[in-house]
């Protein structure tokens, strides 16, 4: 269904995307952005944290040599500092409610602050939309990511 979606003329260039995405702020700084903790081969997810800690975190990224690291796939958000800073800003659509977290960068005296935000969208449209596109989990996505309190 996913590769449906992408279309056969789009599969080659999603075949291209980096699994890791590195920036370099200065010389003693790098931010790495990353969908979650690949095993050794780079080839799939470790296993999925349920409760992320200090020390679930440290593992799951072991290996990367940057001072922050941005991750998602789970759907929580949390700021939790180990061997590096581990932030997950939180699921960008599949919330509790229609809004879009997401984070601004500054480099403030030579310190990287970031400022967390929230923004509201309109999500009208969005359950019809799964039905209209046959979405395979969509009772799923629906009952555990985004279920209105």
């Amino acid at each position: 269904w996913n590769h449906a979606q992408i279309g056969i003329e789009n599969r080659a260039i999603v075949q291209e995307w980096k699994f890791v995405e590195e920036l370099l702020i200065d010389a003693n700084q790098k931010i790495s952005f990353v969908h979650y903790g690949y095993d050794e081969e780079m080839n799939w997810f470790k296993n999925y944290v349920k409760k992320p800690d200090q020390e679930s975190m440290d593992e799951l990224f072991l290996g990367m040599d940057s001072q922050i690291v941005f991750y998602g796939h789970h759907h929580e958000a949390s700021d939790i500092t180990g061997h590096a800073r581990y932030i997950n800003l939180g699921s960008a659509g599949c919330y509790s409610k229609p809004e879009v977290r997401l984070g601004i960068l500054y480099l403030e005296e030579g310190k990287v602050v970031l400022k967390k935000i929230s923004e509201p969208y309109d999500d009208e449209g969005l359950m019809e939309d799964f039905e209209l596109r046959k979405v395979p989990a969509r009772s799923f996505i629906t009952k555990h990511f985004i279920t209105r309190p």
